[in-house]
Parts: C-alpha cells; structure tokens; sequence
C-alpha cells in the first residue's frame, strides 16, 4: 500500500460506551466471516471537512463482466509497511472485486476462508497487509463513500507477509447489513446507506380533473437509494413543480421508487405507479415529504411486503389502491396514523392468507375495503368492529369458509357487500340484522346448501341480490319477502327443481330474474304477475316442457325472455301477446316443431312486437314456418334457424324486415330458397353452411357498393342452385 502523505488533522478524542459484537463471531472458527462490532461512542461527533460519513450499501450488487468484477474500491489502513514497520499515516491500495469462482481457482488456498457472506479481492496496486484486519472496501458513489467490505484474511509468505498483490477476503457488509441497522437503531443511532442521484424528465399536462400533473416515462430506477436531484421537462405557461398535485410513474423499468419525489412536488395530491413497471419494494423514505398526498395506487408489480410503519409519514391519505402485487401479510399496524383513510383497495394479491384482527381499528372514517382475489382463509369477527361508517365490503374470489355472525354487527352504513366466489357452506340468520340500508348482497359462487328465510328480513332497501352458482335444492318461499326495493334476483347454476308461487309476490320493482341452468321442470302461470316492471327473465337450461299461456301476461314492459335449452314442445300463441317491448326472444335448443303464425304479433291490443330486433329459434325440430310469420317484426336485425329441418324459404318471409343484419339458416334441409335477399340492404351475415342446395357463408363487407355487388352475386348463386318448387305454406 501507498502511504498518504497528509498528517491526521482535527482528531476527536471519544469514550466507548458499549461494545456490541456480531453473535456469530467465534476467534477460534476458521472462517472470519463475522469479524466485525459495533462501538457506541459516548457523545455525538460533528462531521467536519477532516471527519466525514461512509454509508453502508442498498440493494444494488457488485456486477460481474468476464469473471472479474467491474467495481474497483480502495483499501485504507495503518497496518505494517513493506520493511515490517508500523505505518506512521494511513496508506491506501486500489483492489478489485473479484468473482468468487474466478478468484479462488486462482489461488484455491484462500477458498477455505470464504463463506456465502464474503468476497474476494485481488489485481489492484496493492493489498492489505498485517495491521490492516478490520479496514474497510470502499467504493466512491456520487461523490459519497460505500462500504462494501471489510479486511477478513489475506494470503501470506513463508516469512510471515502477505504477499503482495495476492488475493484476500472480505467480509461482505450488505450481507450483515439487517443486524447493523438493527443493532445502531437500538443504540438511538442512524444508519445511512449510499445514494444515487438522478435526473428525471416529466410530461406535463392536466388530467381529467383539471388537475396539473407530471407523468414519468422510460424510468431506468434497479437499485436501491436513488435519490432524484432534478426534474426535465416543459412546465405549462405559469406552471411550477408546486403546482403539480397528480404524478404517474408511467414507464420503463424501475425496482425501487426512487426517494426525493416528495422534496421537489411538495404540493403532491396523487401518486400512482402503472403496471409492470417491475417495482418490488416501497419504503417509508419513499414519502418523505408528502404529508398532502390523499391517494396511492399501485397496479401489476412485484410488491411482496409493506412494512409496518410504511404509511405512517401520510396524515392525509384518503385512499390505497394495491392491485395485481404479491401481498403475503399485513401488520396490524400497517394504517394505524391514517386516520383520514376512506378506501383501501388491496385486489389480486393472491398470497393474502391472513388479516391482524386490529388492522383497521384507527381508521373509523372508511367507507369502502376492497380485498377480492386473494387468498384469505377466514376474517376475525372484530375486523370491522369500530367502522361505523363503513359502506361498502368486498371479499369476492378468496377461500372463505365461514362468515362471523358479527362481522357486520356495528356497520349500521353497511350498502354493499361480496362475498361471491368463496366456499362458504352456512350463513348464520342474523349476519345481516343490523344492516338496515343495505342494497346489494353478492353470495352466489359457493357452496351453500341452504338459506334461512328471514335472512333478508331487516334489509328494507334490498335492491340486488345475487345468488347463482351455489348448491340448494329449494328455496324458501317468503326469502324475499321483506325486499319490497329488490330489482334484481340471480338464482342461476343451482339444484332447484321448482320456485314457489309466492316467491316474487311482494317484489314489484323486480326488473331480472335469471334462474337458468336449474333443474326446474314447472312454473305456475302467476309467478310473475305482480311483477309489473319486470325487464328480463331467464329460463335458459332447464327441463320445462311447457309454458302457461299466461306466463308473462302482466309483464308489459319485458324487453327480453330467454327459454333456451329446455324441452319445450309446443307454444300457445298467445304467450307474447301483451309484451309489445319485447327486443329478444330466445327459443333456441327446444323441441319445437312448428310455430304459431300469429306468435310474434301483438293481437291482444291491436299492436305488435314492433321493438323486436332478436329471435333465437336454433335447434329445434321447425320443418315449416309461415310465411307471415315475422311480418310485424319490422326492426328485426338477427335471425338464427340454425340446426333444424327446414326445406324451403318463401319469397315473403322476410319481406317486411328491411333491417336484416344477420340471417342463419345453417345446418337445415334446405333445397328452395325463393327469398330475394338484394332488397337487405343492412345484411352483413348469411349463412346456410350444410344446407343441400347451398353449403356457404356470406359475410358482407361494410362499403355499400361491395356489400350490393356481393349480395348480387350471392343472389345468382341462390338462383342456380335453389330454386326448386316453394313447400312452403
């Protein structure tokens, strides 16, 4: 080593107070790994120009390029000179990091002083030498000074000294680096670690808020301790880095969140970090700064822990969005200084397995917790104990088993709740008592057998309840009984095998009804008539084989019916008579064999299903169809007739529906078609795939000379190959 020519200046003279040494520090091992202690001095030294800080390192590593290691440090100590005496000032050596397998196939005798938690150094103008166990590896960064190391063991001569420019180990700081920040923390000390600084441009502009904001594009941030210096970039006329309130850290790749944000958009209201920027770890020094931001989202990134005192420098956080992460646990006091917090959203997570009974026990102004898709086994009973004012709960698409009786028991605000897609079996009665404003209760898409029929009993303002995908048999026929405000009902993919008559009978705001793909083999003709605002109602995916002429007779205002896939032989032709708001009708996959001529018309009034624009009649047995049919539909746009046995089309069939976009008679027995389709001047799809006269789809382009001269050419090819004697009647 090169002795330093400058005499020590300004020295401090300090007692040590305590002496902590690292507990894996064994004098007698073979390893010297842990060779290292932390000295508590007994009053606080000012830095000067002669006395100045070294930092430990973040999480950047030393990279390798060709086996060696392209970081260079410098090694300073008062160890012997190379005649055998005592340096008089401290000397210095510049040394390489070297890789480790690169490194100890170069000299194999130094291997044995190696652990996981050290390197090897070597090709540099000098090397450690006795005196100089216990120096430091230092690495200049910005203009700061980065331990990395510390002087371990060296490689010696038959005399006793090191060799020069031979190889030595060193103890690698970042690898104790937890139990230095840990054991200086106790001691009321500060550990700083080395920083990088940089420069960042922003888009300016205003979002949809009008508020002034900065978006950060093409990021490079993949270490540790980055530290923003400046920002680039053309403020608005009159605009000022104060003025920004709303910040997006928009794109590139950036694993740490860069600290310093706070210092220069002091102003800041917002701070959103998009998806797959790549970042892993958030820290408290993050937000330094930004005691006015009110909402965090962070969307699609690799976030695995939030540290328990994370949140607690943002007084004014309102809202906490964390999307799409790898979320594994929450502290319980992971929001207890946000007593401002109004929404929290933690979604897509899927490593959540558990929540602190006390998580939220500071924050009684929530309104809204969000928790879908994640991996929560179960829920403590007083997780919403103190949240008075909370409105909304959502715990869709986790793995719950059971539900607390008095989860919900103080949340007398409670309008929303989703618990769908879990497996819950039971649901105790009383779950709901005190939830008297609620509106929308999500259940369906779990395993529950049974449900008590006063369940609902308190909640007056019901509107939705969705309870589709579950495991009953039956239902309790005053279920709904209390829910005059209920508009929706979902009660589809269950094992129901009818619906009591009374079950909608005091539900006359019921707009949809869907309870397909039951088991329901019957359905009484009154079960809908007090329904008198009902929209929709799906039957699809059953077993009924008839419907009562008066199913729908007070239902004046349906737009849509779907009996789908049932076994439905015949139709009255009457049971669309009174519902002239009809726009689809869905008949497909029955057993029907033919179709009363007047059954699209609305007789009963004298008008007619004027609304109409989709008819579903695919797979059934239709062999004939009246050629007045579909005379009244005149805004019908879709057609399907598909998978039947149809021979012929008429030259009428469809001479009123001018509005024909999509016409489907594929996989008939088609062998006449008479109907001139060049008078459809909106067709974009005919198909009359495996027919006998004709196997082809016409799919028509949207440019309206294209589409006519291909509708021309389509009508030849009808008329060469179709035009066999009409059997239709």
């Amino acid at each position: 080593m090169s002795s330093q020519n400058e005499a020590d200046e300004n020295v401090v003279h300090a007692n040590i107070t305590s002496v902590h040494v690292h507990p894996d520090w064994d004098p007698e091992a073979i390893k010297f790994d842990a060779d290292l202690a932390i000295l508590v001095l007994s009053h606080n030294i000012t830095f000067t120009n002669f006395i100045r800080p070294v930092c430990i390192p973040g999480d950047s590593v030393l990279h390798t390029e060709s086996g060696v290691m392209d970081t260079e440090g410098t090694v300073v100590g008062w160890g012997l000179t190379d005649n055998g005496t005592q340096a008089d000032v401290p000397r210095q050596a510049s040394v390489q990091a070297l890789n480790d397998s690169f490194c100890y196939q170069s000299d194999p005798a130094m291997a044995s002083y190696s652990s996981n938690r050290t390197f090897c150094g070597g090709f540099g103008d000098g090397s450690p030498q006795f005196g100089d166990s216990g120096t430091g590896f230092y690495v200049l960064s910005d203009n700061v000074w980065v331990q990395y190391g510390i002087v371990s063991a060296m490689r010696t001569n038959r005399t006793g000294f090191v060799i020069r420019n031979s190889m030595a180990v060193y103890s690698n700081v970042k690898a104790f680096k937890p139990w230095i920040v840990e054991t200086v923390q106790q001691t009321d000390g500060e550990v700083g670690e080395s920083m990088m600084t940089i420069k960042l441009n922003c888009t300016f502009g205003f979002n949809e808020e009008s508020h002034y904001e900065c978006w950060l594009k093409d990021l490079d941030v993949r270490r540790e301790n980055v530290f923003v210096n400046g920002i680039g970039g053309s403020h608005f006329h009159g605009k000022s880095n104060d003025d920004i309130e709303y910040l997006q850290l928009d794109s590139g790749s950036m694993t740490y969140v860069p600290n310093g944000i706070g210092r220069i958009f002091r102003n800041l209201n917002t701070l959103k970090i998009a998806p797959k920027l790549g970042a892993r770890v958030i820290r408290r020094s993050h937000f330094r700064n930004m005691k006015n931001l009110g909402e965090l989202d962070i969307f699609e990134n690799d976030i695995e822990t939030l540290d328990a005192d994370l949140f607690w420098d943002l007084p004014n956080l309102e809202v906490f969005h964390l999307e799409g992460n790898k979320i594994t646990e929450l502290h319980g006091s992971t929001f207890e200084k946000n007593e401002k917090l109004k929404y929290i959203v933690l979604k897509l997570n899927l490593r959540l397995e558990v929540l602190p009974e006390i998580l939220f026990q500071n924050n009684l102004l929530l309104e809204e917790v969000t928790l879908p898709r994640n991996n929560l086994r179960a829920i403590p009973e007083q997780m919403f104990e103190t949240i008075s004012k909370l409105k909304m709960v959502d715990l869709a698409l986790n793995m719950l088993e059971h539900l607390p009786k008095d989860l919900f028991k103080n949340n007398v605000h409670l309008e929303f709740v989703d618990v769908g897609g879990n497996f819950l079996q039971t649901l105790d009665d009383t779950i709901f008592e005190t939830c008297t404003k609620l509106t929308n209760v999500y259940l369906h898409s779990n395993r529950l057998q049974f449900l008590p029929g006063n369940l609902f009993k308190n909640n007056l303002f019901l509107e939705t309840i969705l309870l589709s995908d579950n495991r009953w048999r039956s239902i309790a026929e005053n279920l709904f009984e209390h829910n005059a405000q209920l508009h929706i009902v979902l009660l589809a993919s269950a094992l129901l095998t009818d619906l009591p008559l009374n079950l909608f009978v005091n539900n006359s705001r019921l707009e949809l009804v869907d309870v397909s793909e039951n088991s329901i083999r019957t359905i009484a003709a009154p079960i809908f008539e007090n329904n008198v605002q009902l929209l929709h109602i799906n039957l699809s995916t059953n077993m009924l084989e008839n419907l009562p002429s008066q199913l729908f007779e007070r239902n004046l205002l349906l737009t849509r019916i779907d009996v789908s896939h049932n076994s439905i032989k015949h139709l009255d032709e009457q049971i669309f008579a009174t519902n002239s708001q009809l726009e689809m009708i869905a008949l497909s996959s029955n057993q029907l064999q033919s179709l009363p001529g007047k059954i699209f018309i609305l007789c009963y009034v004298m008008l007619y299903n004027l609304l109409l624009s989709t008819i579903e009649l695919g797979r059934n047995s239709l062999a004939t169809l009246d050629v007045e049919i579909f005379e009244t539909n005149l805004r019908l746009e879709r057609i399907f007739l598909n998978n039947n046995r149809l021979e012929s089309l008429s030259s009428k069939l469809f001479s009123k529906n001018l509005l024909l976009k999509i016409v489907d008679f594929s996989d008939n027995s088609l062998v006449s078609i008479e109907f001139d389709f060049t008078k459809l001047n909106h067709i974009r799809l005919i198909s009359f795939q495996n027919n006998v006269c004709i196997k082809r789809t016409f799919d028509m382009p949207y440019l309206h000379t294209e589409s006519l001269r291909n509708l021309m050419e389509f009508q030849n090819v009808l008329r060469q190959n179709c035009s066999s004697p009409s059997r239709l009647r």
